[in-house]
């Protein structure tokens, strides 16, 4: 949650590189999850499901993670560490499934 917060808070922050480091930290965050802590994000996103901070977790994803043109997603293909190969609907559709967006 809290990279999708520092990304909606950098997105158009030039002096900030429009939030694009946030955006692949998010990325490498859910990239290298094991089955253990997918499964632990799952049982806390249930849990925490009604929580205000998780709904504006969720409006951020709807926002700008929702498809290959969304913000997000642009500004994650824009880094420069960003590689062609990386499974970004696979990416998506996990923050999807985490914060029931």
């Amino acid at each position: 949650m809290m990279k999708l917060f520092a990304f909606r808070d950098r997105k158009e922050d030039g002096d900030k590189n429009l939030g694009r480091h946030h955006a692949l930290d998010l990325y490498t965050i859910v990239a290298m999850q094991v089955e253990s802590e997918y499964q632990e994000s799952l049982r806390l996103g249930n849990l925490y499901g009604g929580d205000g901070h998780v709904e504006t977790a969720r409006e951020i994803i709807r926002s700008d993670f929702a498809e290959p043109m969304s913000i997000g997603v642009i500004r994650l293909r824009e880094h420069p560490l960003f590689r062609p190969e990386f499974p970004v609907p696979d990416f998506l559709a996990v923050l999807r499934e985490i914060f029931h967006a």
